[in-house]
């Protein structure tokens, strides 16, 4: 018998009635998912992550520049607020946040002030003072590349990377992870430039670490990457549309993830509101043929 999983969701609070981050349970026999119940109140968590041991949960913070810590109660599907936040940078929120494989180091991109960030985690999860490495430069789309915007930070599996897709730039860095000192090693250790204008939004990694699928934003394309795990360097191999052949509708695509089997691929997009999932063949890129499910 499949037992259930406990689900969390962030939302935005500024309209509507909507007050937090909200528990749920998805039935493993049956997929079908339960009653919302509020686990924590905070104001716009737009996004959240999980510690590798799912004993803590990570949102990011509109007020200054802050992720908010919680400890996890699965028992209750509740949220028990840590003391501290942890600062994440110079100014404005965080867009995106992963944890390390160790869970002693919190990531973070900024979009609007263009920086990645570093921040130790210690016992308990108690952050520390974080490094900010800001990025600069702009790409073709005049107002949605006007200057740097670090969209997302992705983790590679062997825990030695750090890959940061910076959509204003159309640059996808990568940099080398310091555990010891909870650092990213600046300068990045490699970096690829995507197709002018396409936004580099997301990235996934493949099961075995060998492979990077990076969603752009404004092309409403995945760039498949081989990836060399000595340097963290990124060989394109394949880019395909994530719409289908002749469509007309304004879109963008958002969030891209890989199956835990490694075999397919899911992106989102909106406008045309959409998820497209894509088989992948022995070396990892597509198969011709996308299903779309809208």
């Amino acid at each position: 018998m499949a037992l259930p999983h406990l689900l969390f969701l962030g939302t935005y609070t500024r309209s509507g009635t909507s007050k937090g981050i909200y528990s749920l349970q998805l039935d493993g026999a049956t997929g079908a998912l339960g009653v919302p119940k509020l686990a924590a109140e905070i104001a716009d968590p737009g996004w959240i992550t999980l510690s590798p041991d799912r004993r803590r949960l990570y949102a990011v913070q509109p007020i200054a520049s802050q992720a908010v810590g919680f400890e996890v109660d699965a028992d209750q599907g509740t949220l028990i607020r840590l003391d501290a936040p942890a600062g994440t940078g110079p100014a404005t929120a965080p867009a995106h946040l992963a944890i390390d494989a160790t869970g002693r180091v919190l990531l973070a991109a900024n979009y609007h002030e263009g920086y990645v960030a570093a921040v130790p985690l210690g016992a308990g999860g108690s952050p520390g003072q974080s490094q900010s490495i800001r990025h600069s430069g702009r790409s073709v789309h005049p107002t949605r590349q006007d200057k740097a915007h670090v969209h997302s930070v992705t983790v590679s599996p062997d825990n030695r990377h750090v890959v940061v897709a910076d959509l204003g730039t159309d640059q996808v860095h990568t940099y080398a992870l310091d555990l010891a000192g909870a650092r990213l090693t600046s300068p990045a250790s490699a970096v690829l430039a995507a197709a002018p204008g396409a936004g580099p939004r997301h990235a996934a990694f493949g099961r075995d670490g060998r492979f990077l699928y990076v969603v752009n934003e404004l092309h409403n394309t995945v760039l498949v990457c081989g990836f060399a795990a000595a340097r963290g360097e990124l060989n394109p191999l394949q880019t395909v549309s994530t719409l289908p052949n002749g469509s007309q509708v304004a879109s963008t695509a958002a969030e891209i993830r890989v199956h835990p089997n490694g075999q397919f691929i899911y992106t989102s997009n909106r406008g045309y509101d959409s998820a497209d999932i894509r088989a992948t063949t022995s070396s990892r890129c597509f198969r011709s043929t996308p299903r779309v499910a809208g």
